[in-house]
């Protein structure tokens, strides 16, 4: 199991290779899930790229697998790469299916600290970050002559991804995926949002979340 931090823009996103696949019967019953189109302001991006109506899929007994397995790397991420002591808690977890010839357009998800993604079925794919400027511009926003691209000097930086690997980042950060050439491509996406207590009375900034899910 590889592990990747990639500091893109200085943002903390987190590649774990081949955390686990679906079993026979997990795929089967994601694959019957009930499918809307996915849509942008009530205007359909695609009719190629489908995401499940239940946008709470981990809080059904039939994933409680799956559910377990990206908790275990979602605590990973946080204690051992972002080194914090916050508690957190899933808020909505939902499954998409992109055929061949769609896209997923660039988007960020409002609403949630992190985001992750679960690869259950993809050959050869990328999840493609973006920035308005990259970390180099954001003191002055020159336009640098780039030798080579790299974590600091660009705007975009693509992740290679394939089945049974798993991707944590800034749900504020913007993503999109590449033009599918794969047949099917099959995600699980889960949002994560804080919990508890936060700051102190001591230096009059405490502050107590709930988050219900």
């Amino acid at each position: 199991m590889n592990k990747y931090l990639i500091p893109f823009s200085g943002l903390p996103i987190f590649k774990i290779e081949n955390v686990f696949k679906t079993n026979t019967q997990e795929y089967s019953l994601l694959k019957k899930l009930k499918f809307d189109n996915l849509t942008t302001n009530n205007t359909v991006l695609n009719d190629r790229l489908k995401i499940s109506k239940n946008k709470n899929i981990l809080k059904l007994n039939k994933f409680n697998r799956i559910k377990k397995e990206i908790w275990k790397s979602f605590e990973d991420y946080i204690d051992n790469v972002l080194q914090i002591k916050n508690v957190f808690s899933f808020c909505q977890s939902w499954c998409t299916i992109q055929k061949n010839n769609s896209y997923h357009p660039a988007h960020a998800h409002p609403n949630n600290i992190f985001s992750c993604v679960y690869y259950v079925k993809a050959e050869e794919t990328y999840l493609q970050f973006s920035t308005y400027k990259s970390k180099l511009q954001e003191s002055f926003f020159f336009a640098y002559d780039i030798k080579k691209h790299n974590l600091f000097n660009s705007t975009t930086y693509r992740v290679p991804l394939k089945t049974g690997d798993i991707i944590f980042f800034p749900g504020d950060l913007c993503h999109e995926t590449l033009f599918n050439k794969e047949e099917e491509r099959i995600i699980i996406g889960v949002s994560f949002f804080i919990n508890g207590k936060l700051g102190s009375d001591e230096n009059n900034n405490a502050i107590d979340i709930t988050n219900n899910k």
